[in-house]
């Protein structure tokens, strides 16, 4: 809730439901996540955050609940999400990807079978809001443990990425359908919120039912909505 170009992002109206509901529900439609946790943080700004996700329950019995730690050090919040679960692996998903989809999540997770961190990110071709990571418990921890880098604890993965000779990876790959680097679907700032609300009233999706090959042969066939988000300016963390 304390996002500084959009504040009070996470609990703005999309389609009739919160943007966080959104990427929660998405999430839990992945047919390996058994237990979505909401890591927020202890503000008082998210105390509706985390009432909400407390009171929402999924017709597919995924648990859902949320946890709260330190606003800066976001790998802490990881290590508590941890904590409520004695899964192999977690799956990062950021509040701001309301699209997020739920066969990458699959695909992440098939992919990360026996090594430590598997992402969207390094394949360079999946569009801004389809960012998935999936990370072995064991890095995680051994992370938390020893970063003392400001922006490894905010960012969660650095430390895991930034050493290759510790570290398994692969990149998850992008099928051809989502090939659209060039587009953005997530939320940073007002007019990434107007071309999401565009997309969910032009397709009537919900959480549930927005398709991925749909939305983007809506966008490919309608620049004025692309063009809608287009001046946007996208954070990058190496």
């Amino acid at each position: 809730m304390g996002s500084t170009r959009l504040p009070g992002k996470s609990m703005m109206d999309l389609g009739g439901v919160p943007v966080i509901e959104w990427a929660v529900r998405r999430a839990a439609m992945a047919e390996r996540v058994s237990h979505v946790v909401v890591a927020t943080s202890t503000n008082s700004d998210d105390d509706v955050l985390a009432a909400h996700v407390s009171e929402m329950r999924l017709d597919s019995g995924v648990a859902v609940e949320a946890v709260r730690g330190s606003v800066s050090d976001v790998l802490s919040r990881f290590v508590l999400a941890l904590e409520r679960t004695d899964a192999d692996y977690v799956v990062r998903v950021t509040g701001d990807c309301p699209f997020v989809q739920p066969a990458f999540i699959d695909s992440a997770l098939e992919t990360a079978t026996g090594i430590d961190y598997v992402a969207t990110d390094p394949d360079g071709r999946f569009p801004r809001g389809f960012d998935v990571e999936a990370i072995r418990r064991e890095a995680l921890i051994t992370a938390h443990a020893e970063s003392d880098d400001p922006v490894e604890r905010e960012h969660v993965t650095p430390f895991i990425v930034r050493r290759p000779e510790r570290f398994a990876s692969a990149p998850l790959l992008c099928p051809e359908w989502a090939r659209h680097p060039e587009l953005r679907v997530t939320l940073d700032e007002q007019a990434d919120l107007d071309l999401l609300r565009a997309v969910v009233e032009e397709l009537d999706a919900s959480p549930t039912s927005l398709d991925g090959p749909a939305m983007f042969e809506l966008l490919l066939r309608r620049p004025d909505l692309v063009a809608i988000n287009q001046s946007v300016h996208h954070n990058i963390v190496k």
